[in-house]
């Protein structure tokens, strides 16, 4: 086997493995675990994650309304 066979048999591999990648991670550490009981349930996303978002979102709004209006 050649050095672009092997190379090629790995990227199809790891392409195949859908548990890889930076999206999956952010959404793992965002997102509840799945539940053992019920794979196909949907995920909800933690509460630090929404209190976070909540936050922001208020910040951001505060910011762009003071920063208007004076």
């Amino acid at each position: 086997m050649t050095v672009k066979q092997v190379y090629a048999m790995l990227q199809q591999s790891l392409n195949h493995r859908s548990d890889l990648g930076l999206w999956n991670a952010a959404a793992n550490r965002v997102m509840a675990p799945t539940s053992p009981f019920d794979p196909e349930s949907a995920r909800k996303p933690q509460l630090w994650f929404v209190l976070f978002s909540i936050v922001s979102v208020a910040a951001l709004i505060a910011f762009v309304c003071f920063s208007l209006w004076t």
